[in-house]
This record gives structure tokens, C-alpha cells and sequence, in this order.
């Protein structure tokens, strides 16, 4: 396999290797939103020195192949197969089950893809970590249907992405339009961050805010999150939102640092996601000390109890009236400070995904033998 590195540091195959393959901007823009780009970086560091020798990348009994991606168009199961039969281990990361469980939510034509790529992995995969007990839960039920009870019963874990954002450098630099719109220390924005789709639910929000700055003119939202598929229609309505520029903003183009920045800087931050498989701006949040008013999914409850405010994503008066509590009496209906909240970092991920897999390639080495 021959890979090279791109300006952003990302691992990829150079075009004169995918210039064959079916592209798609919807699969790229789905893969995008799935995979966390902290554990692919991670990954990367460890692999890379390896991956651009150029040396074919000999899988023998014994090795442990782990797929932490959903390499959508890639052609990559016939090299499985070949592993698999020298005796490898095969792990997979399950980010998530979106676009079957919600095909609304995302592009049409992924929802088979997707069911097509999920399916392979799972009919070969010895064992599967998934970002969450949720994802974990739907992972058995998959493998119940695909007739692999037994790896669903005993083969699935799951473990905690990291919160911990890259750490500040003194060449990071917060653009001046940011921090005035954030304003001073204690009075900061509610800030949502997510890409702008039907998904992430920035609509719920706008008719939230709407009935909050009809109580609370004095209120501030920052909608951080680049336009995906079918977001266009949103980004134009925060725009044409009459509480635009003064009292809702949209950038779409943080850096990390600057959303450190925002993150530090809120008033609280509003995540009313309508299907995720982990929701990292809650744990991302907590990390820094932020409150939390998080739809009401199970995935939320699970990573976010008991220090999150939670609501019914499809009922904006109920967020709005949190809010309004929140901003004008310093209601918040959850327990805080997060004193006991234990905040996972992306280096204790990396970990538990390697200490996990040589757990499972051990007890699969030894009940084969």
C-alpha cells in the first residue's frame, strides 16, 4: 500500500493511486462527519513511519488487523480476506449506525452503501469497540441479525474519545471578530457546535432562540459548524434570523484554538443533535467547565448525566424555556461543577483501543488453537 501525508496531516493515497475510484462528495462529506479526526491523527503518528517506506505491509498468523475508519470506496476486502486467512485478528472501530438507523438524516444514496460496508465488516470481524455503550448495544443487535450472536455476546466493548483539544501554542491567534462578539469574561454567548445539517438540528435552535430573545433581548448565540448536506437552507435562515449579527452569529470556519476560545468564553453550550454516536461537544464542553443543554437522545444521557440539562430536540419551547431560566436567574437543573466527572483524554483512547485488541487477538489466538 502506498500512502502520502496532505498539508493538514492527514494520511491519504496520492491521485494517481485513487484516480480510478469512484468519487463521491456526499460519501466524503459523510465519512468526514463520522470519524473523528483526533483518533485518525493518532493513529496516523503511529503508523506513518511504516506506511511511507513504501514496503508492502506483510500480515501474518498472529497480527492484528484494526479498522478505525469506514474506508467507503475503498476495495480493501479482498486484502482483508487475505489476512484473515494467514491467521490475523480483524477489529473494528463502530463509530455509529446513522444512516441506518436515521436515513433521513443523511444523503439517500449512503444509506446503501453504508448498509453494504457495515454488513462486510461486522460478517468478518472477530471483535468490535464501539465509541459508546449505545453504539456497542446496536453493534450486538447487527451481529444478532447477521447470525454472529456469540461475537455480539462476547466481543463487543466500548470505550470514551478523548476531550482533550490539541493544547494552546503561542502562534495561535483569536480573531479579533470572535472576541467581539463573545464580549467580556461572564458574559459570553450560548455556543453550538456542529456541522450545519439537518442532523445537528441548528432549526429546533433558531426557533429557540427566537422565543429567548423575545424574554432575554439581551442574549447571545454563536453557531459554530461548517455547511454540510442540506445546510444550506439552515446557514441561510440564521443569516436571515432577526437577531442577526448582533445576537446570533455563525462561524464556520473555527480553528482550535478559537474554539478553546468559545468553549472557555460561553455562557453554556447548546447541543441539540438529533442522532449521534458519541457527541463530543458535550464531553469537549465539560472539559472545560462549560455547561450543557443537550438533546434528550440516549447517547447524550449516557456521556453527559448527571451534569447536562436535557430537552426534547423536537420541542423548541422547552429549550427555550431552559434557556430564558438559565440566562435571566442562573437556572440549571443538573448537577455541577462536574467535580467527579472523569474526562477522557485521546491518549487514554489510543490505549484502550491497543489494550482491548491484544485482549480480544489473545483470547481468539488461544480458542482457535
Amino acid at each position: 500500500m502506498t500512502t502520502a501525508v496532505s498539508a493538514d496531516d492527514d494520511l491519504y493515497r496520492p491521485k494517481k493511486y485513487t484516480a480510478n475510484l469512484p468519487t463521491n462528495r456526499f460519501l466524503r462529506r459523510l465519512h468526514k462527519l463520522l470519524v473523528p479526526r483526533s483518533l485518525m491523527r493518532f493513529v496516523q503518528k503511529r503508523m506513518e513511519a511504516r506506511l511511507l517506506s513504501g514496503i508492502p505491509v506483510k500480515i501474518n498468523a498472529g497480527d492484528i488487523l484494526l479498522l478505525p475508519d469506514s474506508p467507503w470506496q475503498e476495495p480493501i476486502w479482498d486484502a482483508v480476506d487475505q489476512a484473515l486467512s494467514e491467521g490475523a485478528t480483524l477489529g473494528i472501530v463502530q463509530h455509529d449506525f446513522i444512516p441506518l438507523e436515521h436515513p433521513e438524516l443523511v444523503p439517500p444514496e449512503n444509506t446503501e452503501i453504508f448498509r453494504r460496508w457495515a454488513d462486510a465488516s461486522l460478517q468478518r470481524a472477530h471483535y468490535v469497540i464501539a465509541v459508546s455503550q449505545t453504539i456497542a448495544a446496536e453493534t450486538r443487535a447487527r451481529l444478532t441479525k447477521l447470525g454472529r450472536r456469540n461475537v455480539g455476546e462476547h466481543c463487543v466493548t466500548a470505550f470514551r474519545n478523548g476531550a482533550d483539544l490539541p493544547p494552546p501554542t503561542s502562534s495561535d491567534a483569536i480573531r479579533q471578530e470572535l472576541i467581539d462578539f463573545i464580549g467580556p469574561e461572564g458574559d459570553g454567548p450560548y455556543v453550538t457546535v456542529g456541522t450545519v445539517e439537518p442532523r445537528k438540528n441548528q432549526s429546533t435552535l433558531l426557533a429557540a432562540i427566537s422565543q429567548v430573545l423575545a424574554r432575554a433581548p439581551d442574549a447571545r448565540f454563536l453557531i459554530a459548524g461548517v455547511v454540510g448536506w442540506n445546510g444550506k437552507p439552515i446557514a441561510e435562515s440564521i443569516r436571515q434570523h432577526p437577531g442577526w449579527p448582533s445576537n446570533v452569529r455563525h462561524f464556520s470556519d473555527l480553528t482550535d484554538a478559537e474554539l478553546r476560545f468559545a468553549y472557555k468564553h460561553a455562557k453554556a453550550v447548546v447541543f441539540p443533535s438529533l442522532a449521534e454516536g458519541y457527541g463530543l461537544p458535550i464531553v469537549e464542553s465539560l472539559a472545560n467547565g462549560t455547561r450543557v443543554f443537550a438533546s434528550d437522545i440516549p447517547v447524550h444521557r449516557e456521556i453527559g448525566e448527571p451534569h447536562c440539562v436535557f430537552f426534547d430536540p423536537r420541542n423548541p419551547t422547552r429549550l427555550a424555556e431552559a434557556l430564558v431560566a438559565h440566562h435571566l436567574n442562573g437556572e440549571y437543573a443538573a448537577s455541577w461543577p462536574p467535580s467527579e466527572y472523569e474526562l477522557p483524554t485521546w491518549h487514554d483512547a489510543a490505549n484502550t483501543i491497543v489494550e482491548t485488541s491484544l485482549r480480544y487477538a489473545h483470547r481468539y489466538v488461544n480458542n482457535r488453537n
